[in-house]
């Protein structure tokens, strides 16, 4: 991976916009870090590093997808090495291609979060989600909801996967439908598969973990269209916060 996947969340206008007015906040009270509940800020100025947090939040939930990407692509006989308890690939495969839907899923969710602080929504910051503040903005009658609900609907099926999984305690895990893992089975039957069998799981495999990287970059690309879409909200914000 070129770039990170926090650099392309950088490539919105709106997130590089919020990282220069936090610094300038910052600089303005001369402190490097403060509590947003600081008496001496503004209500403008805690709205902006409130939003902050959650753009922090965004990108360590990026981090750690970054960290799947990783690790799915480590030889398991290495990991093996390092960690003998590992007795089947599949059963790293399955814990990493569930880590990613796990961590995928809280993006929508912490874009709805920081969205209810920009357009003031009123949300219990708690129960805030994307799904509600989609809803929020409908009611609100206001154009951009159709940018959040297209991120929402570019993840409901991996929503519904994660669902069954903490909630029920299962879930198959699509990517690794019809890759058979020939070392596990060789294990079982006690037998040698041809080297061909065991390159063309391999290269099913590394098409779906790149096709995760992609979902993610184009899940990416949706947030950057919704916030890009919201700068006039920003500004308004700036507005008051510099007033």
């Amino acid at each position: 991976m070129s770039k990170t996947l926090s650099d392309h969340l950088y490539n919105g206008k709106f997130f590089k916009l919020l990282v220069n007015e936090t610094s300038k906040v910052v600089v303005k009270k001369g402190k490097i870090k403060f509590e947003r509940e600081n008496s001496t800020l503004t209500e403008g100025e805690k709205s902006i590093l409130k939003m902050f947090e959650y753009l922090n939040s965004l990108q360590e939930v990026l981090k750690d997808i970054e960290k799947v990407l990783f690790f799915l692509e480590i030889d398991t006989k290495k990991i093996k090495k390092v960690y003998p308890g590992l007795q089947a690939d599949e059963e790293y495969y399955k814990y990493h291609f569930e880590n990613y839907i796990i961590r995928i899923i809280s993006l929508q969710d912490i874009v709805g979060k920081l969205g209810n602080i920009l357009y003031n929504t009123n949300i219990n910051d708690e129960k805030c989600n994307g799904y509600n503040f989609t809803d929020a903005l409908k009611k609100l009658d206001h154009k951009n909801h159709s940018f959040v609900s297209a991120i929402l609907e570019r993840t409901k099926h991996i929503k519904k996967v994660r669902h069954k999984k903490l909630h029920k305690g299962e879930g198959e895990i699509a990517h690794l439908k019809g890759i058979i893992f020939w070392d596990d089975l060789q294990k079982v039957t006690n037998q040698n598969y041809d080297k061909i069998l065991h390159q063309m799981s391999a290269e099913d495999l590394k098409a779906q973990i790149n096709s995760i990287e992609t979902e993610t970059i184009e899940i990416i690309d949706l947030i950057n269209e919704f916030f890009d879409n919201s700068l006039d909200e920003l500004t308004k914000l700036l507005c008051v916060t510099n007033n």
